[in-house]
């Protein structure tokens, strides 16, 4: 049933609360909805927009109160040009309604201007199930955000948190079970999947990016040489209405700098839900700090921080009161955290009894007045916090829940598909080299790998592009090699095989006729599987290189093993082979 006692508080001036009233005010809001068709003129599905802070540089060249999109719409590699304006916001029609906004364009970075949006929704998240998928929750974190340690490949918040770039990505999370999660429900674990420039340096790793700038101090320094996302909303379309939340005015933790106190400055609080129809009026109350179990120490105490609705069709805020109680269609999802310096931060969340920090993911009480209910404690999503033991809290600052299903076939779509790095994350697609692009989409494995006399498996790996002509560019390595032993690849051009390689276990991959690659000196230990090899094929065969005899030619499928010795092996053979790659060499 909805919650019938969502109070109208009366606040001590300067605040002036603006409640939604459903007979006078909600048509005209939902009138203007239409309105969503100024936004952009981006696809209006899968459409990625986000907010930032006021700290970085890009505050410069747009604002902290507008709402942006990556210039060419979604997430790209970069260099990319900066993000630009989906919705402004304030001036007139299609905008937020920020009222200090026409002062604040242009204003440097670094200096606060009460217009901060630090949480975004348009009330089409999709309504959480109790069982999701990897990667159906996608968020950000603050800059200084460290991470939590987690037995999962990078990039995730603490790889990029080591080069001060977590502030300006976002990261999704690698499966939980039903809500509510308790601290440690799940191994702790999160996979970065949009990039902030889409750059690979600092950070070793390359995927989609927004058009921001990165990285950032790592400390605290005004302005900041880096960006910080502030809210997301990853897969759109961006319609009016549209719900979000503005900042505090306490100082922020652990810098000491001041909020924007854009709450104060729109007559809301920083932990209301505010709703904007899109005609340029200022922005209503949706639903208020109390509801959602904040400001239980006095109004402005808490600051809403991240925000994922889903509004079942009514267009009034309906409490679910437990998790999944939305399900059914007659309640609203919302799904939110707090910053850290909120006076709720420690308080027992009125579920589970668990201090609440602000990297949870909390829903409203059943009752007015009582703290929020936990809905996903932060540990699980791979964030630090007090109560595990860490010096300070990850904050988690932005918030999106999609819909996801992943299919071999379709790995990296929003809607429809799992995001690729998550995927690697969890091993559901193989990444060898590391470099977050399936290795299917760089060349293909094939044959099965012999067993030494040690117990080891050679497995081949590439990174960067084969080609006819460049100098370099093209590595093969193979690990798990019988320690301390020589070997060399051999390639050829004349298709693939699986001949019995003597009486072992292993197979000739590579039909002949072939050529090799020239002895390679084992590495790693006597009777471990810790050896390796590693080979350019680009620097061996190119018009100038050692070897251009041995060049495939632009197009030509090639095929490549490793040979290498074995003495103890127990068949007729004393050498064993590992598995073999083809791939196609470019111009």
């Amino acid at each position: 049933m909805p919650n019938q006692s969502h109070p109208r508080t009366t606040v001590p001036a300067p605040h002036t609360r603006r409640h939604l009233s459903a007979r006078s005010t909600l048509p005209r809001l939902l009138g203007l909805t239409a309105l969503g068709a100024v936004l952009s003129a981006a696809p209006a599905s899968a459409q990625t927009t986000f907010s930032i802070d006021y700290k970085g540089p890009t505050s410069g060249l747009v604002t902290e109160g507008d709402i942006l999109m990556p210039a060419l719409g979604l997430p790209a590699l970069g260099p990319l040009p900066p993000p630009v304006i989906v919705v402004p916001g304030g001036g007139g029609l299609g905008s937020l309604g920020l009222l200090p906004y026409g002062g604040c364009v242009g204003h440097p970075p670094g200096v606060a201007c009460g217009i901060e949006v630090d949480a975004l929704s348009y009330g089409l998240d999709f309504p959480a199930q109790p069982m999701m998928p990897p990667g159906s929750y996608y968020f950000s974190v603050e800059s200084l955000a460290v991470g939590f340690p987690t037995g999962f490949p990078a990039p995730n918040v603490m790889s990029e948190s080591a080069v001060a770039e977590a502030g300006a990505d976002v990261f999704a999370d690698l499966g939980l079970p039903p809500a509510p999660v308790p601290p440690f429900g799940a191994p702790p674990g999160n996979a970065a999947v949009i990039d902030g420039d889409g750059l690979p340096f600092p950070s070793a790793f390359t995927y989609p990016g927004l058009g921001l700038i990165e990285p950032t101090s790592g400390g605290c320094v005004l302005p900041e040489p880096g960006d910080n996302v502030d809210a997301i909303d990853v897969d759109g379309p961006s319609i009016f209405p549209v719900y979000f939340s503005l900042d505090a005015g306490f100082l922020d933790v652990p810098c000491g700098f001041p909020l924007g106190a854009s709450a104060a400055a729109s007559g809301t609080l920083p932990g209301d839900v505010l709703i904007a129809g899109g005609g340029g009026l200022p922005p209503l109350v949706w639903i208020g700090a109390p509801a959602m179990g904040l400001d239980l120490f006095g109004p402005g105490t808490d600051d809403l921080d991240a925000l994922a609705i889903w509004e079942n069709g009514t267009g009034l805020w309906e409490n679910a009161g437990m998790a999944y109680g939305w399900l059914g269609g007659l309640t609203d999802m919302v799904i939110f955290s707090v910053r850290e310096g909120s006076a709720i931060i420690g308080t027992p969340d009125s579920l589970l009894g668990v201090p609440i920090e602000a990297g949870d993911l909390l829903i409203p009480p059943t009752i007015a007045g009582l703290p929020p209910q936990m809905y996903i404690a932060a540990e699980n999503l791979g964030l630090a916090t007090l109560r595990s033991g860490f010096l300070a809290s990850d904050d988690l600052d932005a918030l999106d829940i999609l819909p996801v299903t992943i299919t071999p076939l379709n790995p990296t779509g929003i809607r429809g598909g799992g995001p690729v790095t998550v995927l690697i994350a969890l091993g559901l697609i193989p990444d060898c080299n590391g470099n977050l692009i399936p290795d299917t989409l760089e060349f293909a494995k094939y044959c099965t790998a012999g067993t030494s006399s040690g117990g080891c498996m050679a497995t081949l790996c590439a990174t960067g592009t084969a080609s006819a002509s460049a100098p370099s560019g093209f590595t093969v390595s193979a690990a798990s090699v019988e320690g301390k032993k020589d070997g060399l690849f051999f390639y050829g051009t004349s298709g693939r095989q699986a001949n019995a390689w003597g009486s072992g276990t292993s197979f000739q991959c590579v039909a002949p006729p072939v050529k090799r690659g020239g002895l390679l000196l084992g590495s790693g230990t006597v009777g471990s599987c810790d050896g390796s090899f590693s080979q350019d094929l680009n620097a061996r065969w190119c018009p100038t290189c050692p070897k251009p005899s041995h060049n495939p030619g632009a197009g030509a499928v090639v095929q490549v093993q490793l040979w290498y010795r074995d003495p103890f092996n127990t068949s007729n053979q004393t050498t064993s082979l590992s598995d073999a790659l083809e791939f196609v060499t470019a111009p």
